[in-house]
Order: structure tokens, then C-alpha cells, then sequence
């Protein structure tokens, strides 16, 4: 199996000048350097907790059928493309049902290709995942403010201790993305 982000999320999940407001940055020679770790606490945030957050594409690759087929990086939006590989071709495939509201998602393949007993086909699945929460009129996701909380100590913590391999984020970064990760889908009523 493997696992690749086709593209790069639009958006960042908290306001780039919270962030540095926070870091009591008044300059703009640091600017980079504070977006990077913004993106760089997300991505982090989304690995432990398994989810993602801002709209992004993933294309999951398979080395052989299975009839339930568990999609990492929920929650997912969409199917965009189901395709196998045999004899060098990439084949479309749309014998499948989607269950996107699981956590993971999950497609369950309802007849595979009839192929010959010696060959096992790649499996290629593209997807888009992340959440879609609106709070309010304002355009685009709302992300609940624990996420952001989180997501700031990160990009702070490793703004201000870059250079530094020792430091390690704050305890409470961890505990939040550890209790998404484990049921995330409880907060998709909020």
C-alpha cells in the first residue's frame, strides 16, 4: 500500500496572523519562516491524528483486490478515480459502493475485473478528504478551536525553538490530535 497527497491543501487551518501575534512578531522578515510552520504543525497534527483537515487530494495504490478497501485520511468527500493496471494500462473500474460517512471511508468492490489466475492488478484510488464544517456566514471550513489551538503551540513551539532537535511540541498538542484520532466523527454534529 501506499499512500501519496496529489495536492496540497488551499488553506491554512489558523489565521497567519494569530500565529504571529502570538510569536510577537511585528516584522515581516519572518513571514516565511512563520507559514512554513504553520503548515508544517498541520501536517504534523493531521499524520497523528489521521485525518484531514483543509480540502486535499490522495491517491492510495494497492498491490491486490480486496472486496472492503479502507481509505486513509478521512474524512473523505469524494471519489475521483478508481482505476486498475493490467498489462501496463490503466483501466477504469466502477463496480464499487462508496460508504464516505465511516470513519475510515470505505469502498466495498461489488464485482472485480475477471482476470487471469496469474496476474494481480494495481489498484489506484484518488480521492479528496477534509473537513467541510461552516460555522456561521463566513466562507470555507471553521475548524474547531482546540484544532487551532493545537495547530498554533505547534507552529510556535517550532518557530521559536527552531535549530533546537531536543525540544519537543507541547504534551497538549498531542493529547487533542490523539483524541480526534480516535473519534472524530463524535464532533461532526457540533
Amino acid at each position: 500500500m501506499a499512500l501519496k497527497r496529489i495536492a496540497e491543501p488551499t488553506e491554512l487551518v489558523v489565521d497567519f496572523d494569530l500565529v504571529k501575534a502570538q510569536l510577537r512578531v511585528t516584522t515581516d522578515n519572518e513571514d516565511d519562516l512563520i507559514a512554513h510552520y504553520i503548515g508544517v504543525a498541520t501536517t504534523m497534527f493531521e499524520d497523528k491524528a489521521e485525518i484531514s483537515l483543509a480540502e486535499q487530494q490522495w491517491r492510495l495504490t494497492l498491490d491486490d483486490w480486496s472486496e472492503i478497501i479502507r481509505l486513509p485520511r478521512s474524512p473523505v468527500q469524494s471519489i475521483d478515480n478508481f482505476e486498475y493496471l493490467v498489462d501496463g494500462i490503466w483501466t477504469p473500474f466502477t463496480d464499487y459502493v462508496s460508504d464516505l460517512e465511516r470513519v475510515p471511508g470505505l469502498i466495498l468492490v461489488t464485482d472485480q475485473p475477471s482476470l487471469d489466475d496469474d496476474v494481480t492488478p494495481r489498484i489506484r484510488i484518488e480521492y479528496t478528504s477534509g473537513l467541510t464544517l461552516s460555522y456561521g456566514s463566513g466562507s470555507g471550513p471553521a475548524f474547531p478551536y482546540d484544532i487551532k489551538q493545537a495547530i498554533m503551540f505547534g507552529a510556535c513551539h517550532l518557530f521559536e525553538h527552531r535549530g533546537d532537535e531536543a525540544a519537543e511540541l507541547p504534551e497538549a498538542f498531542f493529547c487533542i490530535a490523539e483524541r480526534y484520532k480516535s473519534g472524530w466523527s463524535d464532533w461532526r454534529l457540533w
